[in-house]
């Protein structure tokens, strides 16, 4: 099997699992051989689930230069511009 079938094979599993972190390390590997739209927006939503915002925008970013069109990463990068937006508004609270 081709090792990019079995990596995808892998990024399937550590979704389904829920393990956000490792599923980055596969799409960080899947990445670093070819620049996948999907797999940009992939990894961002993994980044999602981890809460870490500007990871979730900047991989949008790529993905919206590469296809200016693509609505999976306006709602990605939307939701989490509002979820960075409150958290910052609600540490200025305290």
């Amino acid at each position: 099997m081709a090792p990019a079938v079995t990596e995808r094979m892998e990024l399937a599993k550590l979704c389904s699992s829920k393990d956000w972190s490792k599923a980055i390390r596969v799409l960080d590997s899947l990445l670093s051989k070819s620049c996948a739209i999907q797999d940009l927006c992939n990894r961002a939503y993994c980044y999602s689930q981890l809460e870490l915002h500007k990871h979730v925008i900047k991989d949008c970013d790529k993905a919206l230069q590469l296809d200016p069109k693509l609505l999976q990463a306006y709602i990605l990068k939307g939701g989490h511009f509002s979820s960075f937006v409150v958290s910052a508004l609600y540490l200025m609270r305290d």
